[in-house]
């Protein structure tokens, strides 16, 4: 029996087999691969942004400053924002919030003064809001001499025409630094004499819109001035009768009276 010597072709078979069975691994690791990173790309950038303005503040203890949130559509027509801010209660306290007209109409202002500011504004029929612009300015006082932050959590929302659920991945916080030289004690700005009770009893007052986020997303009817039909009091529709019935009658009489009184002087002479 002659034995079986190995033939140059049989290795290069080998060889080839080898080749493509790993370019074949690679080649099913790479498309596994893709949705992660698909979903890791798509998480980075949002279909709209928000920001703080400026990002972040060098701030005294006593001060108030304010904070503007920005966004960016991007040429989405957005039709409801819901901010979901946190903060650190016993470094600043807020004192006002402002709706800067984004969206004109302003659904829910809610501080529970242990950290937490919720914010709803929702657009109306007439409203365009597709081009950057500034949502809302919060005005804040810091009460401590420490690092601090406003965060926008996850829960904040931003609801699109074009798109359903969450049109935001991505939320901005403003960093909070003490500036140099200040003493740790913070003595109080004599700009700022109000005090946090003061303050909050204000902010309080000023809550009168409690409706959730989902009521945003139906655009509201603007009403305008010139739509409303004019109201007529009682005091108005009493003057409107003595001018039309009374005065003419009182007017005449007195023409009558005075005809008679030169009627009577002439017969007497």
């Amino acid at each position: 029996m002659v034995p079986h010597v190995p033939h140059i072709f049989d290795d290069l078979f080998h060889l080839a087999l080898v080749a493509i069975l790993s370019f074949g691994i690679i080649l099913g690791v790479y498309l596994a691969m893709q949705p992660q990173l698909f979903n890791k790309k798509a998480s980075e950038s949002s279909l709209v942004e928000l920001a703080f303005e400026p990002e972040s503040l060098n701030v005294q203890s006593g001060r108030v400053y304010e904070a503007k949130v920005t966004i960016n559509p991007k040429a989405e027509r957005v039709t409801a924002v819901q901010l979901s801010l946190e903060y650190n209660p016993t470094a600043i306290t807020i004192v006002e919030t402002k709706n800067e007209g984004f969206l004109p109409v302003t659904l829910k202002v809610q501080d529970d003064f242990n950290g937490r500011l919720n914010l709803v504004y929702g657009s109306t029929i007439e409203s365009q809001p597709t081009k950057p612009g500034v949502v809302a300015t919060i005005k804040f006082k810091v009460i401590n001499y420490e690092a601090s932050r406003i965060t926008m959590k996850g829960n904040t929302q931003v609801s699109v025409s074009s798109k359903d659920g969450n049109a935001l991945s991505m939320f901005p916080v403003l960093e909070l630094q003490p500036s140099q030289g200040v003493s740790e004690t913070g003595e109080e700005d004599l700009r700022y004499q109000n005090t946090l009770l003061e303050e909050k009893a204000v902010l309080q007052d000023a809550q009168p819109f409690v409706r959730d986020f989902q009521e945003a997303l139906e655009p509201k009817p603007e009403v305008k001035p010139e739509r409303i039909s004019p109201q007529f009091s009682g005091a108005y529709l009493k003057q409107l009768g003595m001018d039309i019935f009374i005065a003419p009658v009182t007017a005449l009489n007195q023409v009558i009276e005075e005809k008679a009184g030169e009627l009577i002087n002439r017969g007497e002479k």
